[in-house]
């Protein structure tokens, strides 16, 4: 029983180390979710922060999160910066812009697009500068400067963390773009549980379990709340 406990505990940081990555994307996206509308209501809501459509995006309206298809999404007030009025966008919550506190993240992979969007000032990618995409890289932790990705990269390859590490950790995990990505194993009794929203540090899953069945959200559901939907084998 010691030895359980002690392997769940072990699981437990592990998985609060990488949402910890999830909650600077989230915290981040503030700057774009509350300044966005979904002109057709919306397809559903967002599972953690995700949405069941690869074609669309967890924005947050005056109503609350929704997802809604990327091509029906409406940014309220913010505008495409030009040459002369090339600003960095302001974090509503506080009146003031958190680009100069990024800008390690100018030229990280994952975050090279939402950051040219975001802080084309700080970036230097202002009107006719040109920006390459770097090459593909894991995601530093945050909270020590380094990657956590060598040591979880155990689970590259599991059902439940698969997605995640694919954001995360492509670099480790093999797959960034033009090699091959391999399969997830599946998610056994041991290690299958529910993922945990990272904006309130608990799992979504009771509340969505009739969504489980939706064929919209059947992977996602399967992805983020295994051992709600009874998908653990």
């Amino acid at each position: 029983m010691n030895f359980v406990l002690i392997w769940h505990s072990f699981i437990d940081r592990r998985e609060t180390t990488m949402l910890a990555y999830l909650s600077l994307i989230t915290c981040f996206h503030l700057i774009q979710s509350q300044l966005q509308s979904c002109a057709n209501g919306g397809i559903g809501p967002c599972v953690a922060n995700m949405c069941p459509s690869p074609t669309a995006t967890c924005i947050t309206t005056a109503n609350g999160q929704i997802c809604c298809e990327n091509s029906m999404i409406v940014n309220v007030t913010t505008t495409t910066p030009s040459t002369s009025t090339c600003v960095d966008l302001v974090n509503p919550r506080t009146g003031v812009s958190d680009c100069p506190n990024r800008a390690n993240l100018c030229n990280n992979a994952v975050y090279f697009t939402l950051m040219t969007q975001q802080c084309p000032k700080t970036c230097n990618r202002c009107g006719n500068a040109t920006a390459v995409a770097p090459a593909c890289a894991d995601l530093v932790n945050p909270r020590t400067g380094v990657s956590d990705c060598p040591r979880l990269q155990y689970l590259c390859n599991n059902s439940v963390y698969f997605t995640l590490m694919t954001q995360q950790c492509p670099r480790t995990c093999n797959r960034c773009p033009g090699t091959i990505t391999t399969t997830p194993i599946s998610t056994t009794v041991s290690n299958c549980r529910d993922l945990v929203n990272p904006t309130t540090g608990v799992s979504d899953c009771p509340r969505m379990a009739s969504y489980c069945r939706n064929a919209l959200y059947t992977t996602l559901m399967r992805q983020q709340c295994p051992r709600t939907c009874g998908y653990c084998v």
